[in-house]
């Protein structure tokens, strides 16, 4: 995308932004949390204190700055409240019991009601399937992943490379690396083509993003 499209569907974006933050000036968000084995404990990481038995949530654009906010943590469960100037990627993150690096679950924050649900893998220090639920544009964020990733096929391709990296079929695993070449080409197509054809998209914004700066630091209260 050259630079002057870039600019253009930026201000439609940013136009759209400013109609959809007065219509939901006086909103509010409530995101209930039930994560089954996460216990929290005292650490620091990324310049970040962490106090046992509470849960952040980073990320938060709030009267145009970001911010961070935190909520007791007890068997798993947590309730954040507050609002958001507009919806935009945040993330929920704790040091949990026993380790020295945090676990954090990236989702999209707007003023509605969500649910996040899913297990902590101590294994893999993760929330494993993760439920979010609420989100309009969470909700078109996962969406678009999913289409992006069955359209250009790489959903299945990996299915088989898994399935030939148990058998240790060599010749497969070749032959799907090639696949997995042409699977990438269609989709980055397919992403390309969304953010042409959905410039007011708060998903698109953050897309977009990635092309313009490097993503906020989470741990200092600014983002990822």
């Amino acid at each position: 995308m050259n630079s002057n499209r870039l600019f253009f569907f930026l201000g439609l974006i940013l136009f759209s932004l400013t109609v959809s933050g007065q219509q939901v000036k006086n909103a509010q968000y409530t995101l209930t949390g039930n994560i089954e084995g996460l216990v929290s404990k005292a650490g620091y990481a990324k310049g970040k204190n962490f106090t046992a038995g509470y849960i952040y949530l980073s990320g938060i654009v709030r009267n145009g700055a970001y911010t961070t906010d935190s909520a007791k943590l007890t068997d798993g469960r947590f309730v954040f409240t507050g609002n958001v100037d507009e919806p935009s990627m945040a993330y929920i993150f704790c040091m949990p019991g026993e380790r020295n690096s945090p676990v954090i679950l990236a989702m999209f924050l707007e003023n509605s009601n969500i649910s996040v649900t899913g297990k902590y893998s101590w294994d893999e220090n993760s929330v494993k399937d993760p439920q979010i639920k609420g989100s309009a544009v969470q909700d078109e964020y996962t969406g678009l992943f999913e289409n992006a990733n069955n359209i250009s096929g790489r959903t299945e391709i990996r299915k088989q490379y898994e399935i030939a990296m148990k058998k240790n079929d060599t010749a497969k695993l070749a032959a799907l690396e090639k696949e997995g070449t042409t699977a990438m080409e269609k989709y980055t197509d397919y992403m390309r083509a969304y953010t042409s054809t959905h410039p007011a998209s708060f998903v698109n914004l953050y897309l977009l993003s990635d092309y313009i700066t490097p993503r906020r630091k989470w741990a200092d209260g600014t983002g990822e």
